[in-house]
């Protein structure tokens, strides 16, 4: 579970896929229409690769992949995705996340947060989020 926070703090959208997963292409896709970058990270391409797996599944996702982390918060697979696009919240909960990663990103250089003390929870393949 460390291993999963690690990678997905302080980051406004992550997932995590194996780069033979047509299914995570597609969600990667779908977001990304909105303008937002995710940051990747390719199980089968990680040193840690199956000890991040083995904790996605430890959260309940089957399969573990595509896995999807927004806000660091497990949202879920290519199913919720696809659920909160049809609702129409997707992209809101996109927006959100980025303005509270840019909040945090903001402190942090204002000197009002250290490392340390930052309050989010988080090797393949990364791209910076950001939404147009």
């Amino acid at each position: 579970m460390e291993a999963v926070n690690r990678l997905v703090e302080e980051k406004a959208l992550v997932i995590f896929t194996r780069s033979s997963c047509c299914i995570s292409h597609s969600v990667m896709q779908l977001v990304s229409s909105y303008g937002a970058n995710a940051t990747v990270y390719e199980l089968d391409e990680m040193s840690n690769g199956q000890e991040v797996d083995k904790a996605l599944q430890g959260l309940g996702l089957r399969p573990s992949i595509p896995a999807v982390f927004i806000g660091q918060k497990l949202v879920g697979g290519a199913k919720e995705i696809i659920s909160l696009q049809v609702q129409g919240k997707l992209m809101p909960m996109l927006k959100e996340a980025d303005k509270k990663k840019d909040a945090i990103r903001r402190n942090k250089q204002d000197g009002r947060i250290d490392e340390a003390t930052s309050n989010v929870s988080s090797n393949a393949v990364v791209y910076a989020f950001g939404l147009l």
